[in-house]
């Protein structure tokens, strides 16, 4: 309710993962509700989270962020998290992840990605779903200036990792 009232929360593109029960979500980062939201737009699927290894581990707020299903990527040793990704998406879970990394706060343009969501998708031969947070203002905002923009989650296409395989190509090159 509070997406939906509040933000003026919309969902398109929802058409987009039927037929999948599983996948990794790629998604820009440009407020901080996104997780719940991002859990919101694609219900009832099982969705886990991924954030920096302290934000999961902090003392203020680290329990909160763990009872939603976060799990922090160390920042040593990144591709620990392989196994835990994997039997996440044996369970027929979706994993949502950041590829801009941090958070560009309401930036519409999309930063530089890292390259992990796609790496682990390739790894377990999964789709990614891209979703796009589109923010737009609102005629509140002149009275209530800290009344936050109109959001809507766009859905796209799944990138099948099939789709970029071809022979002769290194690995690198394919994800």
């Amino acid at each position: 309710l509070f997406l939906f009232l509040i933000f003026g929360g919309r969902v398109k593109g929802r058409k987009n993962l039927k037929g999948h029960r599983k996948g990794l979500i790629a998604a820009n980062h440009c407020q901080y509700l996104e997780p719940a939201f991002s859990g919101v737009s694609i219900w009832p699927r099982k969705l886990l989270f991924s954030a920096e290894e302290n934000n999961a581990t902090r003392k203020d707020v680290g329990w909160l962020t763990r009872l939603l299903r976060t799990f922090g990527i160390p920042d040593e040793n990144p591709m620990s998290i392989a196994g835990f990704i994997k039997k996440a998406l044996e369970r027929n879970w979706f994993v949502h992840f950041y590829p801009e990394g941090v958070i560009s706060w309401r930036c519409q343009e999309p930063g530089p990605f890292l390259e992990g969501v796609f790496f682990f998708a390739f790894l377990n031969n999964v789709p990614v779903f891209p979703i796009a947070e589109v923010l737009r203002e609102r005629p509140l905002r002149r009275v209530i200036p800290s009344w936050p923009p109109r959001t809507t989650f766009v859905i796209g296409f799944p990138l099948i990792p099939d789709d970029f395989r071809k022979p002769g190509l290194s690995r690198r090159e394919q994800v």
